[in-house]
């Protein structure tokens, strides 16, 4: 595939001032970009198992504590309770 872009020329200058061809220098930004946005999304899935974790210290259901599958179940977007979901699957 080939795409052509019109570089802006800070970004130019940004090239040559590293020793890159813009095509180069574009691939190692967009790749860099890359990296840290999914480093971002792990970061955000460690914080969700954090929560689901601290949701389930001493939540029993009648008797036997519940399981991370069902409290990752239960959990809407935002990470709170929805007692919705919570009702229609228990």
């Amino acid at each position: 595939m080939q795409v052509t872009v019109n570089v802006p020329e800070e970004l130019a200058e940004q090239a040559r001032a590293r020793g890159l061809a813009v095509a180069a220098y574009v691939e190692e930004v967009v790749a860099r970009e890359s990296l840290e946005s999914a480093a971002k999304e792990l970061h955000a899935v460690g914080e969700a198992i954090d929560r689901i974790k601290e949701l389930r210290k001493g939540n029993t259901l009648g008797g036997l504590k519940i399981l991370t599958v069902l409290v990752a179940q239960v959990l809407d977007t935002e990470g709170s309770f929805s007692l919705t979901k919570r009702s229609s699957i228990l």
